[in-house]
């Protein structure tokens, strides 16, 4: 009995983070991200942000299986250098520049690309987290 309640207690507690942490994501003005390591860097996670500044559903660029990498979201021009960064990134720990989403209307947005590496394991993999704010 007792280690069902110490389970129950666990994950109450973290049902409150989560809460907490897309309370926090909910409030920023700026688009939160989160990619994989691997070809193009496949993209894990966008927050709601990015419906509105760029009029796509977040789902279609999100979904298992056909994902959508870090590299279409942007201008052809800024391709390079996002590429560069977010490559660099592993060594560097973080990377910020400016460069242009591409909107629906195929209209350059200008945003303010941060991110950070994040290991979450010891198999050499990584995640990319990080924000876009216009």
């Amino acid at each position: 009995l007792e280690a069902f309640f110490n389970k129950r207690k666990v994950e109450t507690a973290f049902n409150d983070k989560v809460v907490q942490l897309n309370t926090i994501i909910e409030n920023v003005k700026g688009i939160a991200y989160r990619c994989t390591n691997e070809n193009l860097f496949p993209i894990k996670y966008l927050s709601d942000e990015f419906e509105r500044l760029t009029g796509y559903c977040i789902h279609d660029f999100t979904k298992p299986e056909k994902p959508f990498s870090f590299y279409d979201l942007f201008m052809d021009e800024d391709r390079d250098i996002i590429i560069d960064a977010l490559k660099s990134c592993k060594s560097t720990a973080a990377f910020e520049l400016e460069c242009r989403l591409i909107s629906k209307d195929k209209k350059g947005v200008w945003v303010k690309l941060n991110g950070r590496s994040i290991t979450e394991n010891n198999n050499g993999n990584y995640y990319i987290d990080g924000i876009m704010i216009d």
